[in-house]
């Protein structure tokens, strides 16, 4: 009698095999029936009270029929295979469509924003990338397109002027922004051959002059409008000879400037009054949370968005807090000392509008109050540039 070899039971049991013993009965009869019905066993060992041997699990089904009329015992001894080590997943489908459909989601989720990384960003630009970012629909938990990048892109360009190059990588879920420091582009000055005149009364204190031809001197008195630097003259044969006319010009100036201020105003102010909204931005779209609907006539809002993490883990959700804080018009009374201080510093701020450069050799205030309002004078005496361009505003 030929058994099949080990083999071709091998290549029958595929992912699940066994080992079972025969035991009583005729063991020759059950043997007779598999080689008929192409049964295959392998591994046959003859014992005391009968033989063991190897089979395919699909195999083994079919011999109980046939052990029962040879009055055979049969019992399993050994398993082998992957089948038998899968089989407690497949009796949970549960746990199998679970990881299926987290590995579909990890899949089609490549293309919503993950995590938002920087490459060469100080800390202090981060928020106002992240800022830029949010205002083109680019958060954690958001769908990516192209046009959505290149809409960011030209938005951080056009707000970073010291940049000299910016780039936004979107790949599987992850945003890099990446920029480097822009170098400072020599400007092309075009000539400018206005004269300069004096843009106040004043004594002359210092000149420089850098290029074109001075009609003044130190200590001389100029009037308001009186040309100081002049970009043109005569030469000998009566030719005009023509230059940039450029310098500045110092002059001790006196000047009054006047600013009212009343004890009493009007201000919007917080009243302390808040409302808030909290957004969740997912995949699956956005979910509002249990929110108060702000009923202000006028408020101030602020809103702060924060990526949702598991740990150190980034996950694609965004969580969007706005807060809306009211206002309404208030009325404030100040001191005297008060309102004398903003007058004050009002008529600074006149001064350093006109003469940037100023630097005050003296000063003095007159005031005078009537009906509550304050107006104050103030007599300045002080050195600045006194050139400007002829008909410049």
């Amino acid at each position: 009698m030929k058994l099949p070899g080990k083999t071709a039971c091998f290549s029958r049991a595929g992912l699940a095999g066994l080992t079972f013993e025969a035991r009583g009965g005729q063991q020759e009869k059950l043997l007779n029936w598999c080689i008929s019905h192409q049964v295959q066993l392998c591994s046959i060992q003859a014992g005391d009270t009968g033989f063991t041997a190897d089979i395919a699990a699909a195999d083994y089904a079919r011999l109980h029929a046939p052990a029962r009329r040879c009055r055979t015992r049969l019992r399993v001894i050994a398993r082998r295979g992957s089948w038998f080590h899968l089989r407690w997943l497949l009796q949970r489908p549960g746990l199998v469509l679970g990881v299926v459909l987290f590995c579909w989601l990890m899949l089609w989720s490549t293309n919503y924003l993950w995590a938002v990384r920087f490459v060469n960003v100080p800390t202090q630009q981060q928020q106002k990338i992240r800022a830029v970012l949010s205002e083109c629909a680019l958060c954690e938990g958001q769908r990516v397109t192209e046009q959505k990048l290149a809409l960011a892109h030209r938005a951080l360009l056009s707000q970073s002027e010291n940049w000299g190059w910016t780039a936004l990588n979107f790949y599987k879920g992850r945003l890099v922004a990446e920029r480097t420091e822009g170098r400072p582009s020599v400007p092309v000055l075009q000539k400018d051959h206005r004269p300069y005149v004096a843009a106040a009364d004043a004594t002359i204190v210092e000149t420089h002059i850098e290029s074109g031809f001075a009609q003044i001197a130190a200590g001389q008195q100029v009037e308001q409008g009186q040309l100081l630097i002049s970009g043109e003259r005569p030469a000998r044969d009566g030719t005009p000879v023509q230059q940039e006319p450029l310098g500045r010009v110092i002059g001790l100036v006196q000047r009054d400037y006047q600013a009212v201020r009343p004890l009493w105003e009007e201000y919007l102010g917080k009243t302390g009054r808040i409302a808030s909204k909290k957004n969740l931005i997912c995949p699956l779209g956005t979910i509002q949370f249990a929110q108060r609907k702000p009923d202000f006539k006028t408020f101030e809002s602020k809103t702060v968005q924060e990526a949702l993490c598991l740990g150190p883990i980034s996950l694609p959700a965004t969580i969007t807090e706005t807060w809306y804080l009211e206002k309404t018009m208030q009325e404030r009374t100040l001191s005297e000392k008060a309102a004398r201080e903003f007058a004050q510093y009002a008529c600074l701020m006149q001064l350093y509008s006109d003469f940037p450069d100023a630097k005050i050799a003296a000063r003095s205030a007159e005031e005078s109050w009537q009906n509550g309002v304050l107006t104050c004078t103030m007599h300045f005496t002080f050195r600045a540039n006194i050139a400007v361009r002829a008909g410049a505003s």
